[in-house]
């Protein structure tokens, strides 16, 4: 009588479990990367708008009343708000930050001159 021999269909079974755990592993490894490899872009496109809007700004003294603002709504997409806040000292030196949610995208150092009295 011939033996029938059932561990070949099940090494192949398990050699395929193998092989497709280890492309899910690698699918699951590549889309995380990808995917802080985005927040990472959007973040630092953010803050490139951000940097030109302050440094415009800086350069026309006009716009440096200390205080709060919300930016212009130009840069203003997609209901994203972005915060202004312009510090500055008595003797012209200042901080000029760019916020989008509570995280500081562009913070400038200042000097607009010696305050006359």
């Amino acid at each position: 009588m011939k033996r029938m021999d059932t561990s070949k269909p099940f090494a192949f079974f398990l050699e395929f479990l193998l092989v497709l755990f280890f492309f899910a592993l690698s699918a699951m490894i590549v889309l995380r990367i990808y995917a802080q490899a985005q927040t990472m872009h959007t973040k630092d496109q953010q803050s490139l708008q951000a940097l030109a809007y302050a440094r415009n700004a800086i350069a026309r003294p006009e716009n440096l009343e200390p205080g709060s603002y919300g930016l212009d709504p130009e840069m203003e997409k997609e209901g994203t708000y972005y915060q202004v806040v312009i510090e500055q000292d008595e003797d012209g030196k200042g901080t000029y930050q760019i916020l989008h949610e509570d995280t500081v995208l562009v913070s400038l150092r200042y000097y607009a001159g010696g305050q006359e009295e």
